[in-house]
């Protein structure tokens, strides 16, 4: 789940960015994922499952997000909408409801984030982590 997205950062960039989220407070919580849906994309749609609206995470990011600007960073200025990614490039060939394939919510607790690299390796996508921080 993407708390904040930073886009391309510079290497001599990096560790302000990890001395930034290094100090930050990470509350435990649970995450309650009560929804699913799709972004509309030309060769294939991203799935996803929605989160519950929950404070703590919605503090968090922003407490992140204002952190990262005061360090200098640009950031995204859209609504967040906590989410995980589940498939991409979705091509369905018959029409689904999309309510009906997820029939209850689940959840997990989290006590920790961490700073990832996302990059294309062969045609796919790969996550490296960078830095961990827990309560």
């Amino acid at each position: 789940m993407t708390l904040v997205f930073l886009g391309e950062v510079p290497p001599s960039k990096l560790e302000t960015v990890k001395q930034t989220i290094a100090k930050i407070r990470i509350p435990k919580m649970e995450l309650i994922f009560n929804s699913i849906g799709y972004f509309k994309r030309n060769g294939g749609d991203i799935w996803w499952v929605g989160i519950n609206s929950n404070d703590k995470l919605f503090n968090l990011q922003k407490q992140l997000t204002s952190a990262l600007i005061n360090s200098g960073f640009k950031l995204e200025q859209r609504p967040y909408k906590p989410h995980i990614t589940i498939a991409r490039r979705v091509k369905l060939y018959e029409k689904i409801d999309k309510y009906t394939i997820m029939d209850s919510s689940f959840s997990t607790n989290v006590d920790s984030i961490s700073l990832m690299l996302s990059q294309r390796v062969d045609e796919k996508l790969t996550y490296t982590k960078l830095l961990h921080v827990s309560t």
